[in-house]
């Protein structure tokens, strides 16, 4: 007989029990006084209904005990529900299912990241899980821990891959890459480069922005480059560059995440550049500096060009995408 049945026909005996103490025809029932029937009937009438579960808050006590965890991990009404779920890590490029090997670092909001990997988890803890390689470009994936299905399958891995750079001459309509053609700059002139960016399809030189230096010779006083993928400041705090003549400067451009962003979309960037006094007569590079994610020192992942956590000047990217030109 199920509980809940056996419950009611309790519960109708005590009706009963009740109904003919309280009468006042009969002063004893089954040799006992009628008012300590009555109370014996409310008492199995209160079980009753707490078996039930109508009375709830402070009659809980009185519920029979019952359920518990099932197969798939969800609980009944007595069950133990603070057995921390078991969480699975995996990292693959984001087009494919290739496997994304490394140095793995897990770390929970708050606390430093480690490499041993954290397999119980508290439900609605935040938690970081990522993926050092050397020939990929992993972002780190966020996720908030639940009682079910933490199979955490991080999608963001982007091969690391070569690139095309074309700087073109807008105004003389050639292509000034490499010094297959030059461009005359003049005293107090003004001249325009584009430089097209082509990555290749699903991988990526740059996937997470990074800077643009245009390093050219002192005697050009500014330059301006707008266009796709510019930011309008550097999102870093500290970038170090050194400039490979003594007569040269730099400077240096915030790019973002859709530079290379695994679609070999081209993207279009103009530089213009005016000229001071005297005629000019040199190189001018332009050098990608990709930002990429990195280990620091007081346990923390960061996203920058360098480990300026650390007080290091080291890249932190895969490679330094590079195209030169000169002016004459």
């Amino acid at each position: 007989m199920e509980t809940n049945t056996l419950l009611w026909i309790l519960f109708g005996i005590a009706g009963l029990i009740s109904l003919v103490a309280f009468t006042g025809k009969h002063k004893k029932v089954m040799g006992a006084n009628s008012s300590m029937v009555g109370v014996v009937a409310l008492v199995i009438a209160l079980l009753a209904l707490g078996g039930t579960g109508t009375l709830g808050g402070k009659w809980d006590f009185l519920a029979i005990e019952g359920g518990g965890a099932t197969s798939d991990g969800t609980s009944g009404s007595n069950a133990n529900v603070n057995v921390n779920p078991v969480a699975t890590y995996a990292t693959q490029e984001k087009w494919t299912t290739a496997v994304v090997a490394g140095t793995a670092y897990y770390q929970k909001k708050g606390t430093a990241a480690t490499t041993t990997a954290i397999t119980n988890v508290n439900p609605g803890d935040s938690y970081t899980y990522w993926v050092s390689n050397a020939t990929t470009y992993v972002r780190p994936i966020e996720f908030v821990a639940g009682t079910l299905n933490n199979n955490i399958v991080n999608k963001n891995g982007y091969a690391n891959a070569t690139q095309t750079i074309i700087l073109y001459d807008s105004l003389g309509n050639a292509n000034v890459q490499g010094g297959i053609a030059n461009v005359s700059m003049g005293a107090g002139d003004t001249k325009s480069i584009v430089l097209k960016y082509q990555g290749t399809y699903q991988q990526s030189s740059a996937p997470f922005g990074g800077v643009l230096i245009v390093e050219k010779n002192s005697s050009i006083q500014q330059v301006t480059c707008t266009g796709d993928s510019i930011l309008p400041t550097v999102p870093y705090s500290q970038v170090t560059y050194s400039v490979s003549a003594t007569a040269n400067n730099y400077q240096m451009f915030g790019l973002d995440s859709t530079l290379d962003d695994g679609t070999s979309s081209v993207r279009q960037i103009t530089c213009q550049f005016k000229n001071g006094a005297t005629d000019t007569s040199s190189p001018v590079t332009f050098k990608v500096i990709p930002a990429n994610y990195y280990f620091a020192n007081d346990g923390n992942i960061y996203l920058d060009v360098q480990k300026t956590a650390n007080s290091d000047t080291a890249r932190v990217g895969l490679g330094t995408p590079s195209a030169t030109m000169y002016f004459t």
